[in-house]
């Protein structure tokens, strides 16, 4: 146990590193992709775009997807890993046990399903919002001269705060929604629970199970919400990231247009 957990220990620190360097070498090459990006779009798209549109794709889209591509796919897999091990345990020691427990999944991921699109497009509109708070503030702040010039710093500040009140909230709306997988997940590990002891206290009265394999399934089934939760957790996450995402890529497949030279 000692040589294990010695073990369980390097691997551990080998993993965090390792992925937070995998992880920031992404992100590393996709702000660079991103600024080579900007340097070759023509004038006629960046003048589009205001400077705080572009400065939120390369700095805070980017930096939504950093903790994601970091730890998030890592911990992922390690969650699956322990979650296909648990319930391979449950279903050698008891079929029909395991199976009556382990059908609350489904019905907790059903839900989760139905609550995604909502959720991708509150946080959608977050990112659009955000976008113009940067972009305004951005040319606020670079144009601090003709504002004073012309006496327009009452009519700024009105405008950034109907900004920052609309934020607030699409942020309430979409944080709301974002908590209500905790809930659903805690509510699946209730009823999870309260099949256990009930369908395991009939198999323990047709001598079907011993009181020993109850105590074993629940020591197991908490260890099996547990990754769940986390789960849960990273497709919340992954859903905001999502929307970040959608505006890098659609800013990177924008068509660069060729300027025509004579022949």
């Amino acid at each position: 146990m000692v040589v294990l957990y010695v073990l369980q220990t390097l691997i551990h620190r080998y993993r965090i590193r390792r992925a937070n360097q995998v992880g920031q070498l992404i992100v590393s090459e996709l702000r660079t992709s991103l600024f080579q990006k900007i340097m070759h779009m023509p004038f006629k798209s960046l003048d589009k775009k205001s400077t705080g549109h572009i400065f939120s794709r390369v700095i805070g889209d980017v930096n939504t997807l950093e903790d994601l591509l970091t730890n998030g796919f890592i911990n992922s897999i390690i969650d699956c890993i322990q979650l296909v091990g648990i319930v391979t345990i449950l279903l050698v020691w008891n079929f029909k046990l395991g199976m009556a427990i382990i059908l609350t999944v489904p019905l907790m991921f059903l839900v989760s399903f139905l609550l995604r699109r909502k959720i991708r497009k509150e946080f959608q509109d977050l990112r659009t919002k955000q976008v113009q708070i940067n972009s305004h503030l951005n040319e606020a702040i670079q144009g601090i001269k003709i504002t004073k010039a012309y006496g327009q710093e009452k009519n700024n500040i009105q405008y950034f705060n109907m900004l920052n009140r609309q934020h607030i909230k699409i942020w309430d709306k979409a944080s709301a929604l974002n908590q209500s997988f905790n809930p659903i997940i805690e509510l699946a590990c209730a009823m999870g629970t309260v099949i256990l002891f009930a369908y395991g206290s009939y198999l323990i009265q047709i001598n079907a199970i011993t009181v020993g394999t109850i105590i074993g399934f629940t020591s197991y089934i908490s260890n099996f919400w547990e990754p769940v939760n986390r789960l849960g957790q990273i497709y919340s996450q992954l859903l905001v990231c999502m929307a970040s995402s959608e505006r890098i890529f659609e800013f990177m497949d924008e068509k660069r247009i060729g300027i025509v030279r004579p022949t």
